[in-house]
């Protein structure tokens, strides 16, 4: 850019600005990219407590306490599983009701494969899945509601246990 003459000659030359400076275009480019990150893996990573590691332990548990199983198959990658984890798995009126008569497992299968045994064992198409157990592993229902608090409720108390 060139220097803007002064009116007065014993002014100093002064520079016209741009309407953004340089570091308000990196500030905009780095506040959008780590929107479209939150966007893309589903916010911040939500964690189950109480909820058994894997099929082995969470099937003793409900052999031992005879109650049928709600498996969630999750990927660490998964945004809807960020989503259902913390939107509904972790809601009070959903953790009582697991507790009150469900084994709550849940199966990371972050580096299964399409030939995984356990996939091909329940037919696991996508994540998340959550299907319902009795306590020798057998399914007894599959979580297709809708993904909410009252969905995931209504889909429980109608599980024949």
């Amino acid at each position: 850019m060139e220097p803007i003459t002064p009116n007065n000659p014993t002014d100093p030359p002064q520079r016209s600005r741009a309407p953004l400076g340089w570091g308000a275009a990196v500030l905009l480019v780095v506040l959008v990219w780590a929107a479209a990150v939150v966007m893309r893996h589903g916010g911040p990573k939500a964690e189950l407590t109480g909820w058994a590691e894997g099929l082995e332990a969470g099937q003793a548990k409900a052999e031992e306490m005879d109650r049928p199983m709600v498996v969630l198959f999750t990927a660490n990658w998964c945004p809807p599983c960020q989503r259902l984890k913390r939107d509904v798995l972790s809601q009070p009126e959903v953790v009582q009701t697991l507790e009150a008569g469900f084994v709550p497992v849940q199966v990371d299968m972050s580096n299964a494969s399409r030939g995984d045994p356990v996939v091909q064992m329940y037919g696991i198409e996508g994540y998340p899945t959550v299907l319902a157990l009795n306590p020798e592993g057998e399914p007894i229902g599959q979580f297709t509601g809708e993904r909410s608090v009252a969905g995931f409720t209504a889909w429980l108390d109608q599980l024949d246990r």
